[in-house]
């Protein structure tokens, strides 16, 4: 495959920190990718994002 066809499959993604209004859709997908466990509630996700606020990021393709 040359580089031509492979660039065919590459997405832009945007990188950012997880912002309080990103907790309600990450409870969901934790619900959606692990039905069988509860997912984290909102003062985890808060102490996770204090403890590692450099590592605490969420990623989505651009339109």
């Amino acid at each position: 495959m040359t580089t031509d066809q492979i660039s065919q499959f590459e997405k832009k993604i945007i990188i950012r920190n997880i912002e309080r209004e990103d907790f309600d859709k990450i409870i969901a997908l934790q619900n959606i990718c692990f039905p069988n466990m509860g997912p984290w509630k909102l003062d985890q996700l808060e102490s996770h994002v204090r403890t590692f606020p450099d590592w605490s990021n969420v990623r989505r393709a651009r339109r």
